[in-house]
């Protein structure tokens, strides 16, 4: 491993203990809320005709608190949503048949920081697909070099019928996406995220810190330019 390597990783463990951290004071403040809604929940049962109605001010103030908490939890890296969380402005209109007993759409939301900061998250859309006779028959075609487990493993999803694959991605063109998805996306959905995060994350540490040393140490024009 490198100079670069071991900078980036050391900037990246820096960066996940800052957000542990963060995230234990987050747990704790969270806690005290929940504590004090129940507190309030009781009084309100013990002495209904004394309880004066909170004004909305305070209650809009808890409730952004409470939002802020748990919002908190998306930034620990990756985190799974259903598209209609998504604004209307950021996606296209995705149908959801059988919803919500069976949505066709989920949504990865990678968070991506260095340095101390969050920068730009990244999102991975994937869409379940019901194979049909014909899909069976060109898939096996295509697999025709991967090993024999392989080769278990796809036919048992197939029969099944139950196969995800990318409908839209906000990931850089150059992070492999489709060679990750093919080899990963149906057998360890776990590890497909880790890879794409991982990736991310080096693209990411990397350029923050090739613009960190660039205010540093700009670059000045050479006498021929001047």
């Amino acid at each position: 491993m490198d100079s670069a390597s071991s900078q980036i990783t050391a900037a990246l463990q820096e960066d996940v203990n800052i957000l542990r951290q963060e995230l234990l004071a987050l747990e704790e403040k969270r806690a005290s809320l929940l504590k004090q809604i129940d507190e309030e929940e009781r009084s309100m049962v013990e002495e209904p005709t004394t309880l004066v109605p909170p004004t909305p001010t305070k209650t809009d103030k808890d409730e952004k608190r409470m939002q802020n908490i748990l919002m908190a939890y998306r930034l620990t890296g990756v985190t799974l949503f259903s598209v209609n969380e998504l604004d209307e402005n950021d996606w296209s209109a995705y149908p959801m048949d059988g919803f919500p007993e069976a949505p066709k759409e989920v949504g990865i939301r990678f968070e991506t920081f260095a340095q101390g900061k969050y920068h730009e998250p990244y999102y991975v859309i994937l869409r379940k697909k019901t194979l049909k006779q014909s899909d069976d028959k060109d898939q096996r075609k295509d697999k025709d070099g991967a090993a024999d487990g392989d080769n278990e493993q796809q036919k048992q999803m197939q029969k099944e019928g139950d196969m995800l694959y990318v409908y839209k991605h906000t990931i850089p063109h150059w992070i492999p996406l489709q060679e990750v998805e093919k080899r990963y996306l149906n057998r360890d959905v776990n590890t497909f995220t880790r890879i794409i995060s991982e990736y991310l994350q080096e693209y990411v540490a990397q350029r923050e810190s090739e613009n960190a040393k660039a205010i540093v140490s700009p670059t000045l024009p050479g006498l021929s330019e001047l």
